[in-house]
């Protein structure tokens, strides 16, 4: 009969610990990156004892319940979009890695930003995010790429038509750039030389100031350019500071467009120093530095560890999972063999369904108080035995 008390507290005991698995999963619902558990029990195990009146034989009797352990759940929580570009979320099978000088641990999801030192770091925990390189995940970071350099203006080619029948045409704010990334800003006024010089034009070049830098003239035959007139050489600096810049004129055309010309900046070389705009990723996984000169660099490609048993993983905490030395997993990149696509500006949410941890709450609820009237009713049993003996 003392057996069945302790089976009882047995059972108390078990279903106390799988209402602590419930009670987690239910409280990280909003959890980014949770992965909820799903409580497991087993028997105890059997005592071998003689049947009760027998000289021999025996029987087994079960002692009871215990908490074996909690299943982790690895299904896909919903994707939900963000605002930060390094936000980062896996959509599909695999783990993003997070190093912590010689530690790694593995998520599904996480915020991610430069920090002091330039490492790409989770917020909450600093782990720095990994990049495969060669086989091997390096930490990502932007030391060294904060800036981007400048590069000189070398060319500028025009573009569409300067009308035969115009009069006048001025393309202004043309922005140019020397080796040292200072920027100087163009006007170029055309300006037709008249019926008694039909498809020619006098060219002016000027400064923001108003200051003529280069005059000089160029010619079309028919609706075409003239040889010699392709490409002119401009002198925009002086000194110290020279800096010639090719104008091309070669795609242009002389057509009767009445007085209005289309003729404007196809294309130019040239930018000045940038800084850091924002890091993305795009779809290969692939981390880009975009700067505010229009540049781009990579960084790298977000490593993603692709487990055979993933259920040998443990839990870390802030979402984290650290794998055992016996563990096996490849290093892959965004959507390569079956793999989860790298996605940006997203965050995954916790996996937790609360219909299923409200019907695992009534089936612990229902395992609990059925412990309890054992419990109740053996010790009732054990009070009568009392009885009887005190009345002797």
């Amino acid at each position: 009969m003392l057996n069945a008390v302790y089976t009882g507290l047995s059972g108390l005991k078990a279903y106390s610990e799988g209402l602590q698995t419930v009670s987690n999963n239910v409280a990280n619902l909003n959890t980014a990156g949770f992965k909820s558990s799903d409580p497991r029990f087993s028997e105890l195990f059997y005592l071998d004892r003689p049947p009760l009146g027998s000289a021999g034989g025996n029987s087994q009797s079960g002692n009871g319940v215990t908490y074996s352990h909690s299943r982790i759940n690895f299904s896909q929580g919903d994707l939900r979009p963000s605002e930060d570009q390094l936000d980062l979320a896996l959509n599909g099978r695999g783990f993003l890695i997070l190093r912590h000088g010689n530690e790694q641990v593995y998520v599904r999801t996480g915020r991610f930003q430069p920090s002091a030192s330039g490492a790409i770091v989770e917020r909450e925990s600093g782990y720095q995010l990994g990049l495969l390189k060669d086989g091997r995940v390096i930490g990502a970071s932007i030391d060294g790429r904060t800036i981007s350099k400048p590069q000189a203006t070398t060319k500028i080619s025009f573009a569409d038509n300067l009308s035969s029948t115009g009069e006048t045409h001025t393309i202004s704010g043309i922005d140019t750039y020397d080796e040292s990334g200072a920027k100087k800003t163009l006007d170029v006024a055309f300006t037709a030389k008249g019926a008694d010089h039909p498809g020619k034009w006098n060219v002016v070049v000027k400064d923001a100031a108003g200051s003529t830098i280069k005059e000089f003239e160029i010619s079309f035959i028919g609706s075409l350019i003239a040889p010699g007139s392709e490409t002119i050489d401009v002198d925009i600096g002086s000194g110290a500071a020279a800096h010639t810049v090719t104008f091309d004129f070669g795609a242009i055309t002389h057509l009767s467009t009445g007085t209005t010309s289309s003729m404007k900046v196809g294309s130019k070389d040239g930018y000045g120093t940038g800084e850091i705009s924002f890091i993305s990723v795009d779809e290969s996984g692939e981390l880009i530095i975009n700067y505010s000169n229009a540049q781009k660099t990579s960084l790298g490609v977000v490593a993603v560890a692709d487990f055979s048993d993933p259920s040998q993983l443990r839990l870390a905490g802030n979402s984290q999972f650290k794998a055992p030395d016996e563990a096996r997993y490849r290093l892959l990149q965004s959507g390569q063999d079956g793999v989860g696509t790298v996605t940006g500006k997203s965050q995954e949410a916790s996996n937790v369904d609360l219909s299923g941890e409200f019907g695992e709450l009534i089936l612990v609820q229902r395992g609990f108080q059925a412990s309890s009237q054992v419990l109740n009713m053996a010790n009732e049993m054990i009070q009568q035995l009392f009885d009887l003996q005190g009345r002797r």
